[in-house]
C-alpha cells in the first residue's frame, strides 16, 4: 500500500533530478549524489540561487543540502527578500540580488582562502617528512 505524501518530496526530488547537470556535484565541499539516493529518486544536492529566485535574476550554483541551508541562512542575515513579494520594483529586487550574490562570493572566497591555508600546512608537512617531493617530475 502506497503512502501519500503530503508535502510533495517526491514531486520535488524529480524537479531536482531535472535541474541538476548528470555530474553535479556541491560546489562548496565536491559532495556528489550517491548511486542508491538517485535509484530511490531522492538527491542530497539542489540548486541554489544566490540572488534569490523570487528576485527574478537567477544565476544558480549546485549546493549540498547542508550547505544549500547555510546559504540559504545567510542571505537572510544580510536582508535578502526571499518572499515572492509582486508589489517590490525591480529595483528592490535588485538590492537582494546583489546582497545575495556578494554574500556567496564573500563566502566561496573564505572557502577558497581556508582551502589554501590547508594546502600551505600539507606543504610544511610535505617539506618536513618527504623533501624529496620538490624533484618529483612536474614539480619545478
Amino acid at each position: 500500500m502506497s503512502r501519500p505524501d503530503p508535502i510533495g518530496a517526491d514531486r520535488r526530488a524529480r524537479q531536482t533530478a531535472r535541474r541538476l547537470p548528470a555530474d553535479a556535484a556541491c560546489a562548496v565541499c565536491g559532495e556528489r549524489d550517491q548511486q542508491v539516493l538517485k535509484r530511490a529518486g531522492g538527491s542530497m544536492l539542489e540548486r541554489h540561487e544566490p540572488g534569490g529566485r523570487a528576485n527574478g535574476l537567477e544565476p544558480s550554483v549546485v549546493l549540498c543540502l547542508n550547505h544549500h541551508r547555510i546559504e540559504t541562512m545567510r542571505q537572510l542575515a544580510v536582508g535578502v527578500d526571499l518572499r515572492g513579494d509582486a508589489d517590490r520594483s525591480w529595483l528592490e529586487k535588485f538590492v537582494s540580488v546583489l546582497l545575495g550574490i556578494g554574500t556567496f562570493l564573500k563566502s566561496a572566497g573564505e572557502a577558497l582562502i581556508d582551502g589554501a591555508r590547508r594546502l600551505e600546512t600539507f606543504l610544511e608537512l610535505l617539506d618536513r617528512h618527504f623533501p624529496a617531493w620538490r624533484t618529483l617530475p612536474g614539480m619545478q
